[in-house]
């Protein structure tokens, strides 16, 4: 049975995943560009990095029978994939052109 709070916690733990992805990949995107100087190498890094903390949080939340939680990050992870794709889809599509 679902608590009295199941949909403020899927938002409250997507809107977390999103917030962090966000900050981490302004920072891959920083760092990455000052020492590798590489844009497209740098593109890569983020959904790369994002399987690093999405599979054990899906793990330890799916253990812990923290559906709401669970139910969030997996919600989060997926607009972070269609949004790196999109991303992706305009970035090849503009030097398709070039």
């Amino acid at each position: 049975m679902k608590d009295a709070h199941h949909g403020r916690n899927v938002a409250l733990s997507t809107l977390g995943l999103l917030a962090f992805t966000a900050v981490l990949q302004a920072a891959i995107f920083g760092i990455g560009n000052q020492f590798i100087g590489d844009a497209e190498m740098v593109a890569l890094v983020p959904g790369l990095t994002q399987l690093v903390y999405v599979v054990p949080l899906v793990v330890v939340t799916g253990v812990r029978g923290q559906t709401a939680i669970l139910q969030g990050v997996l919600l989060g992870a997926a607009i972070t994939v269609l949004l790196n794709g999109a991303c992706w889809a305009v970035v090849i599509s503009a030097l398709s052109r070039m």
